[in-house]
């Protein structure tokens, strides 16, 4: 991935919460077939210093296989929104993008059922909001179901981020993106504005400046 420096992100910490708050991720990986990609929600991990991440294929789905033993490549997406080039102070600009992404690789490897309950019980218990599903799981039915599925762990070995926040542009012009952000006044426009402000040290102090 390209990354300009002003646009990298090296604190492993933030990178890591941010796997976390966005972890629909998509998996990649190439074989003599050609490219495979699945999109699967991930859990992430770490201990004793190593990460990683745990999911599941359906076992119709032959990217399990493909994958297995293979090196591959996980991307996160967080918010992205348009930027015009109206919303410069400055009088010559262009349209672009804001976005925010987070890449890890590792080295794939299927686990066994037993191993395999005891992450779909982690990941429910991570989504799920209703802590009576969890018993139901050990039912015959969830049971069954919990077959159909292929689970698998990435050992991460390398992770990078790039949190495209306009901070290349000056302090003026982040100001002026994140008012026009707000007045859009959608989900997707407001998380972006709240992110540049995030990530922007010289934002900090001028929230008053730039609440909706």
């Amino acid at each position: 991935m390209y990354i300009p420096t002003e646009f990298e992100i090296k604190d492993r910490e933030e990178i890591i919460r941010f796997v976390k708050e966005n972890s629909f991720g998509m998996i990649i990986s190439y074989s003599d077939s050609g490219f495979q990609v699945t999109h699967v929600p991930l859990l992430l991990e770490e201990n004793d210093g190593i990460l990683n991440l745990y999911g599941h294929f359906a076992i119709a789905n032959s990217h399990w296989k493909i994958a297995n033993e293979k090196r591959v490549l996980a991307i996160f997406n967080g918010p992205h929104y348009y930027i015009s080039p109206k919303w410069y102070r400055a009088k010559e600009a262009v349209p672009t993008w804001d976005y925010m992404t987070a890449h890890l690789e590792g080295y794939f490897k299927t686990i066994d059922n037993e191993k395999n309950i005891d992450i779909l019980n982690k990941i429910l218990e991570y989504y799920e909001i209703d802590t009576d599903l969890r018993e139901k799981m050990q039912e015959p039915y969830y049971s069954k179901m919990s077959k159909g599925v292929k689970g698998f762990t990435i050992k991460i070995d390398k992770i990078y981020a790039k949190y495209k926040l306009s901070q290349n542009r000056t302090h003026e012009d982040r100001l002026f993106i994140v008012e026009n952000l707000r007045k859009i006044n959608t989900q997707d426009s407001n998380r972006m504005a709240e992110e540049i402000i995030r990530c922007n040290s010289d934002m900090k102090s001028d929230k008053s400046n730039v609440s909706p």
